[in-house]
C-alpha cells in the first residue's frame, strides 16, 4: 500500500460525523474503487485516512475520510462539491446494501465474516467515474489498466481541490473524455476499440448517469446498450457506482477459478461458477469480496500473460518485434552479428542512433513460435529468422565458402541452429 504524507490540514468547507450501527471497515470497503497504488484520484495516507476527489453534479470536491472506530468515522471535504459529497457518505460506505439475510454456508466465508465484520458493498453514484476505468480493463492485465488510467486522469483531469496530498486529479469530465485526441490514447497504451466506446459512452453520459436511480436489470440494460459495454462491465459498474451486492464479473479471466479452487478445490468456468454462486444470492458479490479478502490464493500452473505493447513504434521497433532491452555486454567481442542481406530497412524499423553499428534489424513476417534472444554488445537481437532474409556476417566475410561446402547444404542459412 502507498503512503504518503498528507499536506498541512485546512479548515474544511464542508465536514461530518458519521456513527453508523453496523460496523464499517473504511479502507477494506472502499478498496475495490482504487486502481492501483497509483491511483491519481484515491490516496491512503500514513494516519490511515483515505483521500479520495470526485466531480459531482456540483463541482469538484476532495475528501478525506478517517477511521475513529468500527462505529465512528469522520469527513472532510473541499470544493465546490463539498457538501454534495458529504450527504453521500453513508452510500458511500455501505449503508444501502446491508448484509441482512446473509448466511456464509462455508468455512472460509464465515471465518473472513468473522475477521473482517466492517466489510461493505460501497456505492459511489457516479456512472461515469467507474466505466471510464472498467472500459480501460477490457481485455488487457491490471497493470496496463491502471498505468493507462493514471496516465490519462494526470494528463486531463484538474487539480483536487483543498489540501490534498501530492499528484492528485480530479476525473475528467465526460466533455473532456470526448476530446482526447486519438493519438493520447495510443500514448496511453489504449487501442482503438475501448478508446471508441468510450467516446460512445460519454456522448450518452447523461443518460447513464441516470441508472443510479435504477434497478439492477434496467440500469443493466441501459449500460448495454452502448456498443463494446458488455457482461462484465455493466458488473464492474454496477458493483462500484450503483453498490450492487449481488452482480458478478462473469467474462472474468481469473474469477471463476479463483472461486472454484476457494470453496470446492478445483476451477470452474462462468458457468459452473454462477451455478456455485446461486444459493448466496442476492449476495453473490458479497461472497467475491469475502474470499478476495480472506487472503486465498489458488495455484498457478504457468508463467504470466505476456504484456504486449504496441507503442514501441515510436521508438523505431518493428510491429512485430518487441522493444530492445538494454542489458550490460557479457558476451565476447567475438560473438558473431546478423547483417541483413535484403532491402534496406523501412523507416519504421530504424536503428536507434544509440545501437552499436554491429546490430541491425528488419521487419520479418511473425514466425510461429518466438525465437531465442541473442546479446551482441549489450542490445538485444534475433537467433532465428527467415532463410531468404539473413545470413551470418561471417560467412560473407569468408566469400561464402561455407555455403558453397555443398550443393545441397543449407546448415549455413540455418534459424536458430546456428546461433548458439
Amino acid at each position: 500500500m502507498e503512503r504518503v504524507t498528507a499536506p498541512a490540514a485546512t479548515r474544511a468547507e464542508a465536514s461530518t460525523t458519521y456513527r453508523p450501527e453496523l460496523p464499517v471497515d473504511v479502507r477494506r470497503t472502499l478498496s475495490p474503487l482504487r486502481r492501483g497504488a497509483a491511483d491519481p484520484t484515491h490516496r491512503v495516507t500514513g494516519d490511515g485516512a483515505v483521500w479520495r476527489t470526485t466531480l459531482l453534479a456540483s463541482g469538484a470536491a476532495t475528501y478525506r475520510i478517517a477511521q475513529r472506530g468500527l462505529h465512528e468515522i469522520s469527513c472532510q471535504a473541499w470544493g465546490p462539491g463539498a457538501e454534495q459529497a458529504v450527504a453521500g457518505l453513508p452510500d458511500l460506505l455501505g449503508a444501502c446494501r446491508p448484509a441482512i439475510g446473509f448466511d456464509a454456508r462455508h468455512p472460509l466465508l464465515a471465518d473472513t465474516a468473522k475477521r473482517h465484520p466492517g466489510l461493505r458493498i460501497p456505492r459511489t453514484g457516479r456512472v461515469i467515474e467507474a466505466l471510464v476505468p472498467a472500459v480501460l480493463e477490457q481485455k488487457v492485465t491490471g497493470k496496463q489498466a491502471r498505468a493507462s488510467f493514471r496516465w490519462l486522469v494526470t494528463r486531463y483531469g484538474t487539480l483536487a481541490p483543498g489540501p490534498a496530498p501530492d499528484g492528485m486529479r480530479v476525473p475528467p469530465s465526460a466533455q473532456t473524455w470526448r476530446r482526447v485526441p486519438s493519438w493520447e490514447w495510443h500514448r496511453a497504451g489504449v487501442g482503438p476499440q475501448r478508446s471508441r466506446t468510450i467516446c460512445l459512452a460519454m456522448q450518452h453520459a447523461e443518460r447513464l448517469e441516470q441508472a443510479v436511480d435504477m434497478s439492477p436489470a434496467p440500469a443493466a440494460a441501459r449500460l448495454s446498450a452502448v456498443p463494446g459495454i458488455g457482461a462484465w462491465t455493466v458488473a464492474e459498474v454496477a458493483q462500484r457506482a450503483l453498490g450492487d451486492s449481488d452482480a458478478v464479473s462473469v467474462g472474468d479471466y481469473h474469477l471463476s477459478q479463483y472461486v472454484g479452487w476457494a470453496l470446492i478445490g478445483r476451477p470452474l468456468d462462468d458457468e459452473g461458477m454462477l451455478a456455485l454462486l446461486d444459493q448466496w444470492r442476492p449476495h453473490r458479490y458479497r461472497v467475491v469480496r469475502l474470499l478476495e479478502c480472506s487472503g486465498y490464493a489458488k495455484p498457478r500452473f504457468g508463467p504470466r500473460m505476456t504484456v504486449e505493447d504496441h507503442r514501441a513504434r515510436e521508438t523505431g521497433v518493428g510491429a512485430h518485434c518487441p522493444a530492445w532491452p538494454r542489458i550490460p555486454s557479457t558476451i565476447p567481442p567475438s560473438a558473431p552479428a546478423w547483417r541483413s542481406t535484403s532491402r534496406p530497412r523501412p523507416h519504421s524499423t530504424r536503428r536507434p542512433t544509440s545501437a552499436p553499428s554491429r546490430v541491425t534489424c528488419s521487419i520479418w513476417p511473425r514466425p510461429r513460435q518466438w525465437p531465442a534472444w541473442r546479446y551482441v554488445d549489450g542490445w538485444a537481437s534475433w537467433a532465428g529468422r527467415p532463410r531468404s532474409r539473413c545470413t551470418p556476417a561471417r560467412s560473407r566475410r569468408a566469400g561464402q565458402r561455407t555455403t558453397q561446402k555443398s550443393a545441397g547444404s543449407r546448415g549455413t542459412r540455418g534459424g536458430a541452429g546456428e546461433a548458439g
